[in-house]
């Protein structure tokens, strides 16, 4: 019963893994079609927040595969 809990825990972490690296695949395309759209002379302040996120989500992702 042990081994199918812990069975049953890595499919669902992994599930939420997937999850969170389509995640973060989405947020760097946005990333990259803002920085895309920007010029040297105007850089939107949202592309630092969104890089932000990006680091947060990517520092979670790691510490999942970590944990698997």
């Amino acid at each position: 019963d042990l081994l199918l809990l812990t069975i049953e825990g890595l499919g669902a972490s992994f599930e939420q893994l997937q999850k969170e690296v389509t995640e973060l695949a989405d947020m760097s395309a946005v990333l990259q079609e803002e920085i895309n759209q920007a010029n040297e002379d105007v850089f939107p302040l949202s592309a630092v927040k969104k890089a932000e996120e990006i680091e947060k989500l990517a520092k979670k992702i790691q510490g999942r595969i970590k944990n698997l």
